[in-house]
């Protein structure tokens, strides 16, 4: 990355907007996009492996990434969709340990990437950026045991309305903007599975269908789907 005075006031910005970054100062967030650098990933790219060692964080800018689990039988669990805004393998930051999960563009992607040893560096300046960075780690943590878990025990139904009521909390609105590709990225089922489902939920008068879009009518409808 270019580090011109518009590019880092650019990514300090983007920083303040995503996920994990949003309570640090302006200090940490320009201290950090100072040492961070832009990589792209063509569509069907990894960005990372399972098992591979973590030595940076991505900030997604533009495009979907997905991550996943490969179990032993061949097969995947997805973990999340990732969009715009949203950090991945800020684990390694800490331990650089091993990554949990592999890391795949959906499309194409480009995301911003933080060094380990730059963040450890970025550090010393700002000792409480951990704490902050921890607190948003924390909730990533929780959100992806209840993707697994629900990929574990509950059927395909169950799993789309858990999601269709996670994502009417996130915007903070019964108006999903979302196509049924999206929604079937992030439940682990084809688009022609999830759209037979969510035209069940359409009949019984849960949801309300359109173009790009996915009205919740009856939250309570959706919720008696979720059955563990």
């Amino acid at each position: 990355m270019t580090q011109g005075g518009h590019e880092i006031d650019w990514v300090v910005e983007h920083l303040g907007k995503s996920g994990i970054f949003t309570s640090l100062s302006e200090g940490a967030r320009r201290l950090l996009a100072e040492r961070m650098r832009r990589r792209t990933y063509r569509n069907g790219a990894y960005i990372f492996n399972k098992g591979d060692v973590g030595i940076s964080l991505y900030v997604i800018v533009r495009g979907r990434v997905k991550l996943v689990d490969p179990i032993e039988s061949g097969e995947e669990i997805i973990i999340a969709v990732l969009k715009a805004g949203a950090a991945l393998g800020e684990l390694s930051l800490f331990d650089g340990a091993p990554r949990s999960a592999t890391a795949e563009a959906l499309e194409d992607v480009e995301v911003l990437a933080l060094a380990r040893e730059d963040f450890i560096a970025a550090l010393r300046s700002f000792p409480d950026m951990a704490l902050a960075l921890l607190a948003g780690m924390a909730q990533t943590i929780r959100r992806m045991n209840g993707e697994v878990e629900a990929a574990i025990f509950l059927d395909l139904p169950g799993r789309v309305a858990k999601k269709l009521l996670e994502l009417s909390k996130e915007s903070e609105g019964t108006t999903l903007q979302i196509t049924q590709t999206e929604l079937a990225d992030t439940v682990g089922a084809t688009r022609v599975s999830v759209n037979k489902i969510l035209g069940d939920f359409a009949t019984s008068g849960a949801v309300r269908l359109g173009k790009g879009r996915i009205e919740i009518i009856s939250p309570q409808l959706l919720q008696r789907r979720i059955v563990y």
